[in-house]
């Protein structure tokens, strides 16, 4: 028998009184520091046996989805956090039966203060109500999700934006993902959570078009387009969509 399996027989034989599974579930938490800039955060905490095995199983379970994607697989802990993510999204957009999407108003509010935004390409001025401050990448992201809403700020006060916004008319969100009928990348089969996204972004067309929209799962959306920087290759076909890797800064050297 291995150390494993000697640990496993042990623990089969150690008494679990009442008072100690009392004890650990008192103990129970879930923490979570953000960095001094807000622009991510570390977490971490305590459950009792039971509770962190159901929550093992499900983000492994969820996990398994972004296993047999084309291209690369992501490391075993990142998928986990994107496991994480997707599993709190689903929970947020659909009502408590967990049938149908929610009806709330927009998932969040972003300030963003045009003449800072605008002198930094996106890189500064951007602010989540009540959160954290917002890259380009973040930004575009939160915009494609339909369920935002923008206000502008001109020294420091709110100006009048009309009532149509950067985020794609949902009319149009249902028609793109009908005509496409799944995501559009190149060899992938996934249907997870389908969403259109900008081929030429809004930034540069400033057109909700529908033939400058495409149709992508979760995870070529959110993990590799808006989180990794990957890029659309607007030549590709239409329904074998390339992807463009994030440009690199130049290399530096190494010391001898």
């Amino acid at each position: 028998m291995d150390l494993a399996g000697v640990g496993r027989l042990a623990a089969r034989h150690r008494r679990l009184t009442p008072q100690a599974e009392v004890t650990a579930y008192r103990e129970r938490f879930f923490a979570m520091q953000p960095t001094l800039d807000n622009s991510a955060a570390r977490f971490w905490g305590q459950l009792p046996g039971f509770e962190s095995r159901v929550l093992e199983d499900a983000l492994e379970q969820r996990a398994d989805m972004f296993r047999d994607l084309p291209g690369p697989s992501s490391p075993a802990g990142a998928r986990r956090a994107d496991a994480l993510i997707s599993i709190v999204q689903d929970s947020l957009d659909t009502d408590r039966d967990g049938t149908e999407p929610a009806s709330r108003d927009p998932l969040v509010t972003i300030f963003v203060d045009a003449a800072l935004a605008g002198s930094t390409r996106g890189e500064a001025g951007a602010e989540v109500e009540f959160g954290p401050k917002v890259g380009p990448l973040t930004l575009e992201r939160i915009l494609c999700s339909g369920a935002v809403q923008v206000v502008g700020l001109e020294h420091g006060q709110p100006i009048p934006t009309s009532a149509a916004t950067r985020a794609i008319p949902p009319g149009v969100r249902r028609y793109v993902v009908f005509r496409d009928g799944g995501c559009t990348i190149d060899g992938c089969r996934s249907r997870y959570r389908l969403q259109p996204h900008h081929i030429r972004s809004w930034s540069e067309s400033r057109s909700h078009d529908a033939d400058n929209l495409t149709t992508l799962c979760w995870y070529h959306h959110h993990v590799k387009i808006h989180g990794a920087g990957y890029r659309l290759d607007p030549g590709s076909p239409p329904r074998r969509r390339r992807l463009i890797p994030p440009t690199r800064g130049p290399k530096v050297p190494r010391g001898p």
